[in-house]
C-alpha cells in the first residue's frame, strides 16, 4: 500500500501540476513571439513613415497620368461622343471615309470605370487604313482596336475614290474601338448611351456622293 502511494503520488503530481504548467509556459512563449513579430512590423512602418509623403506624391502622379489617358466626359454619353470625335480626327488624317459609326453598350470595367466601345466602318486605301489604326493606337487616349475586317472593293463611293489616289485599291474596312472612362455608377453592368449613339449616327454616316465630316484630302 505504501509502495503504491509512492508510485501513484508522483504520477498524479506530474499530470495535475507539472504538465499544465509546461503547457501554459509554451502558450505564453507563443504569444510573446507573436507580439514581438507585431512589434517588429510596427517599428518597420514607423521607420518608413518619413517616406510616405514622397511615395504618396509618386502614386498621385501615376494616377493623374493614367487618368489623362482615359476618355474625357463626365457621363457615359459624353465619353461616347469623345470616342466618336477621336475616330473622326483619325479618319481625317488618314485619310479615310467613315461610312458608319455605331456605338456599342458600355460595360463595367472595374470600380468606378466603364468600357466605352464603338464599331466603325469605312473606306480607304491600305496606307490610309494603316495610318488611321496607328493614330488610334498611339494617341494620347488609351484605345484598343479589335475585330478588324478588311475587304477589297472594285469601286468605292465617289467620296472614297476622291480620297484614294490612283492606282491605289479601295478597301472596305471595319473594326471595334474600345476605351475606358470614369464613372461613379454603372447600373447592371450597362450604361445608357442612346443619346451618344444618335449623335454618332447622324454625325459620321456618309450620304451618297458626300464625304463624311472630317474626311478630307490626304495629309502630307
Amino acid at each position: 500500500m505504501a509502495f503504491g502511494a509512492l508510485v501513484l503520488g508522483p504520477a498524479l503530481l506530474i499530470r495535475g501540476g507539472i504538465l499544465p504548467y509546461l503547457a501554459a509556459v509554451d502558450e505564453a512563449e507563443r504569444q510573446l513571439s507573436g507580439e514581438r513579430l507585431l512589434l517588429e512590423r510596427e517599428l518597420a512602418i514607423l521607420a518608413q513613415a518619413a517616406e510616405y509623403p514622397q511615395a504618396f506624391e509618386a502614386v498621385a502622379a501615376q494616377l493623374l497620368t493614367a487618368t489623362s489617358r482615359l476618355l474625357p466626359g463626365e457621363t457615359p454619353a459624353a465619353a461616347q461622343r469623345g470616342l466618336i470625335r477621336l475616330l473622326e480626327r483619325a479618319a481625317a488624317r488618314g485619310p479615310a471615309l467613315l461610312t458608319r459609326v455605331a456605338p456599342l453598350p458600355a460595360r463595367r470595367a472595374g470600380p468606378g470605370l466603364i468600357r466605352i466601345s464603338a464599331r466603325a466602318d469605312g473606306e480607304s486605301d491600305l496606307e490610309g487604313l494603316l495610318t488611321v489604326i496607328a493614330l488610334i493606337e498611339t494617341g494620347a487616349v488609351l484605345l484598343q482596336i479589335d475585330e478588324i475586317r478588311i475587304a477589297a472593293r472594285e469601286t468605292g463611293t465617289a467620296a472614297a475614290q476622291g480620297l484614294v489616289p490612283a492606282p491605289h485599291e479601295v478597301l472596305a474596312f471595319g473594326f471595334t474601338v474600345t476605351g475606358i472612362a470614369l464613372a461613379d455608377e454603372v447600373g447592371g453592368g450597362r450604361v445608357d448611351t442612346a443619346g451618344a449613339g444618335a449623335s454618332a449616327a447622324s454625325g459620321t454616316s456618309a450620304r451618297p456622293g458626300e464625304a463624311a465630316r472630317g474626311s478630307v484630302g490626304r495629309t502630307p
